[in-house]
């Protein structure tokens, strides 16, 4: 990071997700010495990290076409970096105030005019957000020390904890049962006395299965002769229960047993 501070200039904030190298007191020193503000996304969320998972697609596809055409990579990469983006905006004038030179002949370029830039960018992202607004709704904030449950990656279903921090609008700090501190997105995040289908309940945590205890036979029983249904006796004999930790009884239905 140091080498492109020192060629392209130290930025004012740094996106990062919440990986272990971003998230150490060495990184927080190192950001505090240079006096940038870090920003760190929520993982397994991908609107969070909208700008680079874009930009990986838009160069990966265009590393492809290099492949498919036998294309020198780093022109294709000169091309693009050159290119006008969607809103009008060029990247290399954005980050050297000027253009650069390619390989497709033009006529001589001319001092670009930047002081609509910063206007061409507020109003494509006023129209993103108009578009996204359209099918997005505003979800009840969280307050510190509230039980709630989350999403983690590593443990399906919905995990009790509680809210810490609150990074963002949309971004909170989650304390596990663990101890262990998670960074989530709202959309992550429910109350704690909202009913979920997902919710692993108690009582599905079973014990080992145990077989009742028989009453002792008489010597008419053993004498006896065998029933005619030879299932039933089957059915009687193999039928197991389940003692849940609540010590339900739990019996399973004749019908599984045919």
């Amino acid at each position: 990071m140091k080498a492109h501070y020192a060629r392209y200039g130290v930025p004012k904030v740094l996106v990062s997700d919440c990986g272990p190298q971003y998230t150490s007191t060495s990184f927080s020193q190192f950001m505090k010495h240079w006096g940038i503000t870090h920003v760190r996304s929520s993982p397994g969320h991908q609107q969070a990290n909208g700008k680079a998972e874009s930009a990986v697609k838009v160069v990966k596809n265009m590393m492809k076409r290099c492949l498919i055409d036998h294309e020198n990579q780093y022109e294709g990469l000169l091309e693009l970096r050159n290119s006008p983006r969607q809103d009008g905006i060029i990247p290399a004038q954005v980050m050297f105030q000027r253009e650069i030179r390619t390989l497709l002949p033009s006529l001589k370029m001319r001092n670009p005019d930047l002081t609509n830039i910063q206007k061409k960018k507020i109003e494509h992202n006023r129209k993103v957000k108009q578009q996204f607004d359209k099918k997005a709704k505003d979800m009840h904030p969280f307050q510190r020390h509230q039980t709630v449950y989350y999403q983690n990656s590593d443990k399906p279903g919905w995990n009790p904890g509680r809210i810490t921090d609150r990074i963002s609008d949309r971004s909170y700090d989650v304390e596990g049962e663990t101890g262990d501190t998670y960074t989530r997105k709202r959309v992550h995040l429910r109350p704690k006395h909202t009913p979920f289908k997902s919710r692993i309940q108690v009582d599905d945590d079973v014990m080992p299965a145990v077989e009742l205890p028989h009453s002792p036979q008489t010597d008419e029983s053993k004498n006896s002769p065998p029933l005619l249904d030879q299932r039933s006796g089957a059915h009687s004999d193999t039928r197991k229960t389940h003692i849940t930790r609540s010590g339900r009884v739990v019996r399973k239905p004749d019908k599984y047993t045919l």
